[in-house]
């Protein structure tokens, strides 16, 4: 619970509320507890959970090591080569957190380690442990064996990965995997760090009849957009394209280069005194997703004859005197050309108000079209199972209104690496097990835990306190926090990041016209009323996060007012 032992405590008793005899939620409390060394508030859980007579389920793991399998029962301390393994694990943690000044880091692994815990581990095999069981330190070698297969690097990983003596390199997105899970590989990539020198790229890539794709320093793309063709192709990556920033404030523009993250542009752009009037909610989308007027280096055949008349690139100035094609630039993100700067338009700077209001979702298919033309930004996050409907109210404020909030939304914040692996493996008992009753006591504590720190939502950037949260734009729209995790240390990380075996799912999504919105949901109650609890697997994600996207005559634009609805929901491991 970030850290806080106060909305530890109350999201414990709203946890404990809502499903008294439910193991799980003993057990994830108690794991938060011990998280932030509140040894004494571990006792009374496991101490209520002796009195319920509430017993956890003993889980099993193994590992295959020269073709023979070893399996660890929890409490289980009588594997033949547990001091070896307790050795081993200790010198990697002395290794990691040693300071040059010879100092260790003050992390959660000594509580762990601690060595009282292990003569306890030795001497109580057959008993539950109150402060560790014995498989903590067996799930870490495991942990650090993935940790230290790709380094101690914990921001997310490149998402082009090239093997360093033949030179061939996979694309992949931050899930580490595609939809398909057929693997992208890339003949070549290249990393320009300046405009002349991804103007040349391209040039070459035309002259030669190569096909161009481009991704950003960190792909966050759901579908195959940046997988090239396995021959006759380039992979463009701006990731060393990124140090131009420059903010005009008297013309109220910013130009970025096309590798700019967003949260580096944004924090630009705040230090002069403006605002960005609109962002993306993922904070490192790169600089041209929130394009207004693009500078772009075309190849041939993408801008017609007066691009690439002679075989070599362009470089295209385009804003709004020349529509259809500034249009396809600002949708195109690259796809269409390889965007080398951008020209945001920035207004005076101003805050913003964010309120979640958690009603009933009997009218809300009735509500949603009024309250989305009312709102500046209006989202609606449906949990069917829950017959709870989430109203995201999000409204301009004037700079000098009072609030220093930040939204940092919780599915953006590291979480603590066993916590993320936890979380997958109850999902995979759950799934395994076909434990519907299960899955909708999960998705229950998530909504009260979501309910219970709004969201991720601060008042003054320390805790949530109570509706409204105002702070800055440049705060409140935009967050990620786990893209700048500490990478001295190895035990937090985005949920997802593919190097742990954390959250791992489907994400799927529909548009359709507002007008067929209300039939929409209507129907979808039919199926929920049959069977409520089908629908738990998807409540336990993100549940049905509803937009509102208005009409616009842009290319590829929606002709009339729409609605875009996403889903999560259980994927399964490679078959």
């Amino acid at each position: 619970m970030h850290g806080d032992p106060l909305v530890a405590k109350r999201a414990a008793e709203q946890m404990l509320i809502l499903e008294p005899d439910n193991v799980v939620a003993h057990v994830a409390i108690s794991k938060t507890f011990a998280d932030m060394s509140m040894w004494k508030d571990v006792e009374t859980v496991w101490a209520s959970m002796k009195k319920k007579r509430l017993v956890k389920e003993p889980g099993c793991s193994w590992i295959n090591i020269k073709n023979e399998k070893h399996i660890f029962l929890s409490n289980d301390c009588r594997h033949r080569q547990k001091d070896l393994i307790d050795e081993t694990l200790w010198t990697i943690y002395f290794g990691i957190t040693k300071r040059p000044e010879g100092k260790v880091h003050d992390i959660k692994l000594v509580a762990i380690l601690d060595t009282s815990i292990r003569r306890q581990c030795l001497h109580n095999n057959h008993n539950f442990i109150r402060m560790a069981t014995c498989l903590l330190p067996i799930s870490l070698v495991f942990l650090f064996s993935l940790l230290l297969s790709v380094s101690i690097a914990v921001p997310p990983a490149s998402p082009v990965l090239c093997n360093s003596t033949t030179g061939a390199c996979i694309v992949s997105n931050a899930y580490g995997v595609w939809g398909d899970r057929q693997v992208c590989s890339v003949p070549s990539v290249v990393y320009p760090t300046t405009e002349a020198e991804l103007v040349a790229v391209v040039a070459d890539a035309s002259r030669h009849n190569l096909k161009l794709k481009v991704i950003s320093g960190f792909s966050h793309s759901i579908p195959k957009l940046v997988c090239p063709s396995p021959t006759g192709s380039v992979l463009i990556s701006t990731t060393k394209y990124a140090a131009g920033i420059s903010v005009d404030p008297a013309r109220r523009r910013v130009v970025a280069d096309a590798g700019v993250g967003l949260r580096d542009l944004i924090d630009e752009v705040e230090a002069a005194g403006l605002s960005l009037p609109a962002a993306p909610y993922w904070e490192e989308s790169a600089s041209p997703g929130c394009s207004a007027r693009a500078r772009t280096a075309a190849r041939g055949g993408v801008w017609a004859a007066r691009c690439t008349k002679e075989g070599f690139a362009k470089v295209l100035d385009v804003d709004g005197g020349n529509p259809e094609v500034f249009n396809a630039v600002k949708v195109s993100l690259g796809l269409l050309g390889v965007i080398s700067k951008v020209t945001l338009s920035l207004q005076p700077a101003f805050k913003r108000s964010i309120t979640y209001d958690y009603r009933a979702d009997d009218r809300f298919q009735d509500e949603f079209t009024e309250l989305a033309k009312r709102h500046e930004f209006f989202d609606i996050t449906w949990y069917p199972s829950q017959g709870k409907a989430v109203y995201r109210l999000d409204d301009r404020e004037p700079i000098n209104a009072s609030g220093d909030g930040v939204n940092d939304f919780i599915g953006f914040q590291s979480n603590p690496t066993l916590t993320s692996m936890a979380v997958r493996a109850t999902e995979k008992s759950l799934e395994e097990s076909k434990n519907v009753k299960g899955k909708c006591a999960m998705a229950s504590t998530v909504l009260a835990a979501k309910a219970l720190v709004s969201n991720g939502l601060k008042n003054n950037n320390v805790i949530f306190t109570g509706y409204p949260v105002v702070g800055r734009q440049s705060r409140m729209q935009t967050s990620g926090s786990c893209l700048h995790s500490s990478a001295r240390n190895p035990f937090s990380m985005c949920a997802w990041d593919s190097r742990i075996r954390g959250l791992f799912f489907y994400e799927t999504t529909a548009m359709f016209s507002a007008s067929k919105f209300r039939d929409f949901v209507l129907d979808v109650k039919k199926l929920r009323d049959l069977s409520p609890q089908r629908f738990c697997g998807v409540d336990i994600y993100t549940g049905f996060p509803i937009r509102f996207v208005k009409a616009s005559d842009a290319y590829l634009g929606q002709p009339e007012d729409c609605v875009v609805v996403d889903f999560n929901y259980y994927r399964a491991d490679d078959p």
